[in-house]
């Protein structure tokens, strides 16, 4: 009878529990509180740069201390200073607030891709960074995609995070142009963060249950 395995690796158990906490300090509660105490003092565009400095630290730490700098990141990091420039440039405070749905939208389509094209996976891509810490993981992972039944369930589940997060993104950004940036600053994380939220918890249930590494034989013969 074999012994059964756990999906995640004890990093990924670790990351996934601090993470959702991590989210909502860094991406909601505290760009809110930044925001409401500078736009006492400051104008609002200014208030805005403000608040974008909290959820950019909380991408440059996780760089630093995955010691790892992926594509996703540095999309991350160009699209919140490319949307300040435009911000200052067409001083309209709304600009600072499409930095998040507008490069989500982005790697919704990216998600979706992997229905048409397993070979390109951006929660299979970001599966291994949790769990590649050795050669034997990398043989073992090398082997689970391999697998059909595997690449079909990060590729279903992938796909769901696309639609999911592309139709949250598109209420988002009509909301940006609907209602005052003074009110959407506090709505709009709220959304992508309840979003996000609600994605990650139900991938890392799932997963976690999956068995994946039951699913795999490593043979002798494997490279």
């Amino acid at each position: 009878m074999p012994r059964k395995s756990e999906a995640l690796s004890p990093k990924q158990e670790v990351y996934a529990k601090n993470d959702l906490r991590y989210v909502l300090l860094f991406n909601a509660f505290l760009p809110m509180l930044i925001f409401y105490i500078a736009s006492k003092y400051t104008t609002e565009t200014n208030a805005m740069i403000l608040q974008s400095i909290p959820p950019l630290l909380k991408i440059i730490y996780q760089m630093v201390e995955e010691r790892r700098a992926d594509f996703i990141s540095f999309l991350q990091i160009s699209s919140v200073f490319a949307c300040l420039v435009l911000m200052e440039l067409l001083d309209d405070p709304r600009v600072a607030l499409l930095k998040d749905p507008l490069t989500f939208m982005c790697f919704a389509l990216a998600f979706c891709v992997s229905m048409f094209y397993d070979k390109f996976n951006l929660l299979w891509i970001k599966y291994r960074l949790l769990n590649e810490n050795s050669l034997e993981d990398k043989l073992r992972l090398n082997a689970m995609w391999r697998q059909p039944r595997i690449r079909r369930k990060f590729a279903l589940i992938a796909f769901l995070w696309g639609v999911v997060i592309f139709s949250e993104d598109t209420l988002r950004v009509i909301l940006i142009f609907t209602y005052p940036a003074n009110s959407m600053v506090y709505i709009s994380p709220l959304i992508g963060v309840s979003c996000m939220i609600c994605l990650g918890s139900f991938t890392y249930y799932y997963l976690k249950n999956a068995n994946l590494s039951e699913q795999v034989s490593l043979l002798p013969t494997m490279e």
